[in-house]
């Protein structure tokens, strides 16, 4: 019996040990809610969003850093989507192709960054729920680095209705005082 308890307890530590690589490696969620002041072409307004991505909780210097999911969830204000409405836009969709996530020095681009085709609701504010992925980047030297949002991003935005489409771009930017810091991302030598 001792034998047989010995053994579970064995193979219950190895388990224990083989997961913890794993768990350590898949990081922990990190989310930022935010602003962006986006022009629209015909002015300017207040975008509300909100991004969530898995960090690493720490990385050795040079090496390299999986590519991860992040998820992005931007709030379109209701008078721009009033707007949109009196233009007979019934949908959107969106993406953004350059953006890139600062890691201290260094810079890793969020690709495939796309927000499905989404109804325009009868009325209020729209949310546009997108994802892409972050690449993989080499980590930098030993030390404690803010993971930060881009501080511009350029947003293609495709509006549909009444049987046509047009594209329109925004220029977005972080707000006057609004957080740009996702997370901390620890490098040791």
């Amino acid at each position: 019996m001792k034998r047989i308890l010995a053994l579970a307890l064995v193979a219950a530590l190895l388990v224990t040990v083989r997961i913890a690589p794993e768990a350590e490696a898949a990081g922990t969620k990190a989310t930022l809610d935010t602003a962006y002041v986006c022009d629209f072409g015909q002015g300017s307004g207040v975008v509300d969003v909100r991004v969530r991505a898995r960090l690493p909780k720490k990385a050795a210097a040079g090496s390299t850093v999986a590519e991860r999911r992040i998820k992005v969830s931007l709030v379109l204000p209701a008078d721009t989507v009033a707007t949109l409405r009196q233009f007979g836009v019934e949908s959107v969709e969106g993406r953004a192709d350059r953006a890139k996530l600062r890691v201290g020095p260094t810079r890793a681009a969020v690709r495939k960054l796309r927000v499905p085709r989404t109804e325009i609701p009868p009325s209020g504010s729209l949310t546009l729920r997108g994802t892409g992925r972050v690449s993989s980047f080499e980590a930098p030297a030993a030390g404690r680095y803010a993971v930060r949002v881009p501080k511009r991003l350029a947003v293609e935005l495709t509006a549909y209705g009444d049987g046509s489409s047009f594209e329109q771009g925004l220029a977005c930017a972080v707000a006057p005082g609004a957080p740009s810091r996702l997370g901390t991302l620890r490098v040791k030598a």
